[in-house]
């Protein structure tokens, strides 16, 4: 469960008691955890009842399944879950292959290889399958939870585990890749200045030339950002969140005026939802654009979005619809 996921349910426990029954295989409690937890913290009774097994392998399976029918999961928990099967699915493959019997073409056709069945359960592609079992082997527990609440998208993450995303304003500060000039000065003809740039470096503000910065050592989110924001954040998976929840939090403050925010179009995440919700505008860029850092050039394996927050959109347009696909929140 998230966070939020789990506060909901205790909440419910604490006001409504545990209405639905723990279940029990034997001794072994195969479904409520959390809910066991929490009326074992509060003292609150529950109701148990039994699941029969042949065995661990059956009582796995069921585990899993009853996960799928019970949440709203995105992708990545769908293959997430789908994988913890890999084992049980494979050694049924061995077993058919072993078992002596002549075995219908036909019906090893339907059941096809075991990623075919994984997708399948999942309800998601063989490339997911393939990411997802990936990202689980390589990934930190931080970042796979930030895949299951939404922060992250699967690409995204597989794209960095793989070494192909070209982040700028690395927040390593031994890898920074700057806004080119053209995207800046449209920024400041838009804002009229910009007076805060807080993920920046010395280097970048020759162009940027922001009345304050932040660099790396100076931590621009331990900061407050106050009038014309100019944000290109570093774009490492767990960065980019902080520093988007970071103007979020300085908009709904009152402590911005405007703000224009350069990042990836991941489209699929939370933060880039959270992002948009507060926008006036947007620029989806038309071809990507090509970071720099000295005469080294990226080559970016997303194309970028210019998120504009403040009450001059007609501005924003005029400076930016040269740039890309212009949306605009028709409400």
């Amino acid at each position: 469960m998230t966070i939020d996921e789990y506060d909901i349910l205790e909440n419910s426990i604490k006001s409504e008691g545990c209405r639905d029954a723990l279940m029990l295989w034997g001794e072994i409690l195969v479904d409520g955890h959390n809910r066991y937890e929490i009326c074992q913290r509060y003292g609150i009774g529950f109701k148990t009842a039994q699941k029969c097994f042949n065995n661990v392998q059956e009582a796995k399976e069921w585990i899993i399944f009853n996960q799928f029918g019970r949440r709203n999961l995105n992708n990545y928990q769908r293959a997430e879950l789908a994988l913890k099967l890999e084992d049980i699915y494979s050694q049924k493959a061995k077993d058919r292959m072993l078992s002596g019997k002549e075995i219908d073409p036909m019906q090893i056709s339907a059941q096809g290889t075991t990623r075919d069945v994984l997708s399948k359960i999942a309800g998601v592609s063989h490339d997911t399958i393939d990411k997802v079992k990936k990202i689980e082997a390589k990934a930190t527990d931080e970042i796979k939870q930030y895949l299951r609440i939404g922060d992250l998208s699967i690409n995204e993450v597989h794209q960095q585990i793989n070494g192909k995303i070209i982040m700028s304003k690395c927040f390593t500060g031994d890898n920074e890749w700057f806004t080119p000039a053209e995207y800046v000065e449209k920024s400041r003809n838009v804002m009229g200045s910009i007076d805060i740039d807080p993920a920046s470096s010395d280097a970048a503000q020759q162009i940027v030339k922001a009345k304050q910065y932040y660099t790396v050592n100076d931590n621009g989110l331990d900061k407050n950002w106050i009038g014309n924001i100019f944000l290109n954040p570093p774009y490492s998976c767990t960065k980019i969140k902080a520093f988007t929840d970071k103007i979020i939090e300085e908009y709904k403050a009152g402590h911005i005026k405007q703000a224009i925010v350069l990042t990836n179009n991941n489209t699929d995440t939370t933060w880039f939802h959270k992002l948009a919700q507060i926008s006036t505008v947007m620029c989806f860029t038309k071809g990507r654009i090509k970071f720099y850092n000295g005469e080294e050039i990226s080559d970016p394996m997303y194309g970028q979005v210019f998120f504009y927050i403040g009450n001059d959109s007609a501005k924003f347009k005029e400076y930016f619809s040269e740039v890309g696909l212009i949306m605009q929140d028709a409400s």
